[in-house]
This record gives structure tokens, C-alpha cells and sequence, in this order.
């Protein structure tokens, strides 16, 4: 058996990740470094075996770099889609370049620093991505949103 969902759990962590990507996306440099010191303390005490039996570490360098280059890419692809007059070309890619030092604050080794490489390291992960149970349990069309999270988003 897998084990339940937490709702105010989740809520929790996306709150507290929308934080630190608001920050880092958007603060001065040293609210970004503060906030990537934070959540570098608390990878070191994140270590475990997954429901699969897959051995889990927050600090491990390939998750960083996965987990790096998602955000990225999705703050400054939010920023394309949305802003009425995005960076695009070189100003863009330097967006990306001075990212990569909230990626090295949280550990990150071999960061990629330009749209395209984003793009490039995205698409090397495609082949070890997977759907796990509780992804699956929490997302899909007609399900509920946890009321934790609708709170947090109203407020």
C-alpha cells in the first residue's frame, strides 16, 4: 500500500516554494542568496527511500540539476508567456546566467546557463522521468484542489 496524501502538508511545501521562487525570481541578490542558504540547510537533513525502494537525497547533484533547470525554465518561460514586454535573445540568456547562482547556493554542480541549454538539459531527463502514485493521486481532471492550498492561494 502507498502511503495517503498529505493536504496540509502539500499546501505547506507549495507555499513555501512559491516563496522561495518568488524571492530568488524576483528579490535583491542577497534576499536570493538568504533564501538559497535556507533551503540548502534543510536538504542536508532530506534523505530516504521512496515508496519505489529508490534511495532519495535532497542534496544529490543530479536532482539539483533536474530540479535547477525546472525552475528556471519555468520562471522565465511564466515571464515570456505573460510579461507584455519580455526579455528576449541575450537578455533573456543573461536571466538565465545570473540564475545559476541560486543554483550553486543550493549545491548545484554543472548548471545550465542559457535558454537552449536549459532546453538540452531538460530533454536529457526525459528518458528517467516517470509518474509516481502519488503524482498520480493528486492530479488529473475533476479532483478536488486540497483545501489547505486553496486557502493559501486566497489569501
Amino acid at each position: 500500500p502507498m502511503p495517503e496524501l498529505d493536504p496540509k502538508g502539500l499546501g505547506a511545501r507549495l507555499g513555501h516554494s512559491v516563496a522561495f521562487f518568488i524571492g530568488t525570481a524576483y528579490g535583491s541578490t542577497p534576499t536570493a542568496e538568504r533564501l538559497a542558504l535556507a533551503v540548502r540547510s534543510m536538504h542536508h537533513t532530506i534523505k530516504g527511500t521512496r515508496p519505489d525502494g529508490a534511495r532519495y537525497d535532497a542534496d544529490d547533484p543530479e536532482w539539483l540539476r533536474w530540479n535547477y533547470a525546472t525552475v528556471v525554465w519555468g520562471i522565465a518561460t511564466a515571464h515570456e508567456l505573460y510579461h507584455p514586454n519580455p526579455l528576449r535573445g541575450k537578455e533573456l540568456d543573461r536571466y538565465y546566467g545570473e540564475f545559476v547562482r541560486v543554483g550553486h547556493a543550493l549545491g548545484g554542480t554543472d548548471l545550465p546557463a542559457t535558454k537552449q541549454e536549459t532546453l538540452d538539459c531538460l530533454k536529457s531527463y526525459l528518458p528517467k522521468l516517470a509518474v509516481t502514485y502519488g503524482a498520480a493521486m493528486s492530479t488529473g481532471p475533476g479532483l478536488p484542489i486540497p483545501l489547505a492550498a486553496l486557502n493559501w492561494a486566497v489569501r
